[in-house]
């Protein structure tokens, strides 16, 4: 099966959609728990997908559309959502949730 670039598309710009339709009603006991020492509650993995998108997907995705093979990546900061996510809810998280936004993939498939 071949990579088809509008159906990855297609995929992608409904995670936010999906996401917030599974998780916007629960409870934070459920969002914020995680499950123990090093691990991540469903608060903290959709913080690290908000700051993925913003400062390394897309940046990549363009970076490589640009100029191939010949450029390195910018480290990525995987915890950088920890910060960021300081004080908010995961109700404000769907605010902020650029995650595969049809218009950013088309303009980066251009």
């Amino acid at each position: 099966m071949g990579q088809n670039l509008q159906h990855t598309i297609s995929l992608l710009t409904s995670t936010p959609a999906t996401l917030n339709a599974l998780l916007r009603d629960l409870p934070e006991t459920w969002t914020h728990r995680n499950e123990g020492e090093n691990t991540w509650s469903v608060f903290d993995v959709v913080g690290h997908l908000i700051h993925g998108e913003r400062t390394d997907w897309i940046p990549r995705v363009k970076m490589v559309l640009q100029f191939g093979e010949t450029r390195t990546f910018e480290k990525f900061d995987r915890f950088a959502q920890a910060r960021e996510s300081q004080g908010k809810s995961l109700g404000s998280h769907w605010m902020n949730l650029p995650i595969c936004d049809r218009k950013t993939w088309i303009n980066c498939a251009d």
